[in-house]
């Protein structure tokens, strides 16, 4: 993938979201893993009901890169 995680500034993404699509790097992965998901993004778990204080998920329209 190579583009910067948008939920992780300066780490770079290695796989994509099973739901949305998102670029996702290794911590967003280990996030989701740590609460019984696979492959999820913060945006998608936050949707699921499962809440990460560390993680910004920015607006909409906001990112360069897709």
């Amino acid at each position: 993938m190579g583009v910067d995680c948008r939920y992780h500034p300066g780490e770079e993404t290695c796989e994509q979201c099973k739901l949305c699509w998102t670029p996702i790097c290794l911590e967003c992965l280990d996030m989701a893993l740590s609460v019984g998901y696979s492959q999820i993004c913060p945006k998608c778990l936050r949707a699921l009901g499962i809440e990460f204080e560390d993680i910004i998920i920015p607006p909409r329209g906001r990112i360069s890169d897709q």
